[in-house]
């Protein structure tokens, strides 16, 4: 009897020692899950929280760059047709006769996208004068009151005859490539 009751105590001390490891197993493993659940859910408000963060940082740029971008609105609405007779002005101003041999439409910063909100216009230039006078034209090409830049200058010397005098006279030509920078429609 002994025995038998030796041999059921330590079934019993098994089975409970059994039961005893299943219910750390369990645990163990309802712990971990409940551990990747709050991690998942932190993971999940911080990048909520960055978004927000950023959207917040984005609102805020916009606005505090409204000013600054309507200034640079108003700067670049520039007609295609202004552009060309304040270049031809020039002309005036130091004393030669420029010609505007072609204006064309080029693509800024690699787009060639016909929607894009900047435009550029590149518009070749001729004059003939003294070297004195085409310098001044070069100087105040790259001084003109808009958005442009003056992307060739050629300067070459050309011999004129003067018939009245019966002499030639050295006369300078000057071929430019200035690009404007425009925001309004391009008519096709």
């Amino acid at each position: 009897m002994r025995t038998r009751v030796a041999t059921m105590s330590s079934w019993i001390a098994v089975s409970c020692a059994v039961g005893a490891l299943a219910a750390v197993v369990l645990f163990a493993f309802y712990t971990r899950v409940q551990h990747a659940a709050r991690s998942e859910a932190l993971e999940r408000a911080q990048a909520e929280t960055v978004t927000e963060e950023s959207s917040m940082v984005f609102q805020a740029l916009a606005r505090d760059t409204k000013d600054l971008r309507k200034q640079l609105d108003d700067m670049t609405r520039v007609d295609v047709l202004d552009a060309a007779g304040l270049i031809e002005s020039v002309g005036d101003a130091a004393g030669v006769a420029i010609k505007i041999n072609a204006a064309s439409l080029e693509p800024v910063d690699g787009e060639e996208s016909e929607d894009a909100e900047l435009r550029a216009v590149s518009f070749l230039v001729e004059a003939e004068g003294s070297f004195a006078a085409l310098m001044r034209t070069a100087e105040l090409f790259e001084t003109l009151p808009l958005p442009s830049s003056v992307q060739n200058l050629e300067l070459e010397r050309a011999l004129s005859l003067n018939e009245s005098a019966g002499k030639t006279v050295a006369l300078w030509r000057l071929t430019a490539r200035i690009s404007v920078f425009t925001s309004s429609e391009i008519p096709s």
